[in-house]
């Protein structure tokens, strides 16, 4: 009994889908690690860019595909522009980190070019900050003189 069991439930397990995650985050940026050391909380950290082009990366951070962040109805959502794989490289500074500035998750089943694909993401922030792979701080999207930027809200 036991063995027809774990046959079913091999079967059953064969047949649900498989859905998996990929990060949604702006293009990473240079930012000083002085400035980064004295990050605090309700700090302001000005966008470089108007426009909320995304990249969205697979786990060994490599780009999977890049689009427009934006909201669907009330629902945060990425518009896919392009389903390409390439690798990110970045340069090594004494100076200056790369910022990693990740808006949420998408489902990779969803990522065909031309689709609104809805972001989930944090219910208190709209944004995780990283280096590298260490978490640094939360934020909340703002508009400060007609310009994007990042209110640290929580800081670790």
């Amino acid at each position: 009994m036991p063995e027809a069991q774990a046959e079913q439930l091999i079967v059953m397990m064969n047949r649900a889908p498989v859905l998996s995650r990929l990060e949604v985050c702006l293009p990473p940026f240079e930012v000083k690690i002085s400035s980064l050391k004295k990050l605090a909380e309700g700090d302001l950290l000005v966008l470089p860019t108007q426009q909320f082009e995304v990249i969205i990366f697979e786990e060994s951070n490599r780009i999977a595909a890049q689009g427009l962040y934006g909201t669907s109805g009330s629902t945060p959502s990425v518009l896919v522009k392009e389903s390409r794989r390439k690798a990110i490289s970045s340069d090594n500074s004494k100076k200056y980190e790369y910022l990693k500035i990740s808006l949420g998750e998408v489902e990779k089943k969803d990522l065909i070019q031309g689709n609104i694909v809805k972001l989930h993401r944090d219910e208190m922030y709209d944004a995780t900050l990283y280096i590298g792979k260490n978490l640094i701080a939360y934020a909340r999207l703002v508009k400060v003189d007609k310009k994007t930027a990042l209110q640290i809200g929580e800081v670790k």
